[in-house]
């Protein structure tokens, strides 16, 4: 239907000109619901029968729209070529598949060379799987020693909710590294997070769990 272009009645319009894709309301409105509150009310895209998205490339929009048609539209390639602007637009559009369609992605791919960059943009896009993936790259697989330099200058410059998150995290990590209790990643980054709701003793609760694992 999409490639036909029959009856469609709305143009995407990406960044950089090179022409618009043409597309039917009722699809991306089924699948965003931003675009069905944008198609909803009289608002300047309903008027022009035209969405513009200036911060994608023509290639990332097509990579776009093709998976809002069909899931399975977004090939490997296209992807790994464009996460970053299908990342960003599945966030812009709530488009929560396709979110963690890129997170995964850039999951499977994080290592000492990326994972500050990657722990930034999961930070930014509230990426929970690829924030959690990035704190043990650092600290259970002690990634942390290999840019120690480069990490000193990340937690400087990083937001400061970010750099408090991740200084908790490793010296939650290092306390019970030290008591020698087998420090699991995703239980401290869980904890950490309950933490901010419910002061307790981290090193505590970890023992008594330690302990008691099937309660």
């Amino acid at each position: 239907m999409l490639k036909e272009g029959i009856f469609t009645d709305i143009t995407v319009n990406a960044g950089g000109g090179g022409g618009g894709i043409r597309a039917h309301r009722a699809v991306l409105a089924a699948r965003s619901p931003v675009f069905m509150r944008m198609f909803s009310h009289d608002l300047r895209e309903k008027e022009l029968a035209m969405v513009d998205i200036p911060d994608m490339s023509l290639e990332a929009c097509r990579a776009f729209v093709a998976y809002l048609y069909d899931d399975g539209g977004l090939s490997q390639e296209d992807l790994l070529a464009h996460r970053c602007e299908l990342l960003a637009a599945s966030d812009k559009y709530d488009i929560e598949n396709l979110r963690a369609l890129c997170e995964a992605s850039f999951v499977a791919d994080a290592d000492a060379e990326n994972v500050l960059e990657r722990l930034e943009m999961a930070h930014m896009y509230r990426l929970r799987d690829l924030k959690l993936a990035c704190l043990k790259l650092l600290f259970e697989f002690r990634k942390v020693k290999e840019i120690q330099e480069d990490f000193d200058g990340f937690v400087k410059t990083a937001d400061e909710d970010l750099v408090a998150e991740i200084t908790k995290f490793q010296k939650d990590f290092d306390e019970l590294d030290k008591l020698k209790l087998k420090p699991d990643a995703e239980q401290i980054f869980t904890w950490d997070r309950l933490w901010i709701e419910v002061p307790f003793d981290l090193a505590v609760l970890y023992s008594w769990y330690y302990m008691h694992p099937y309660i």
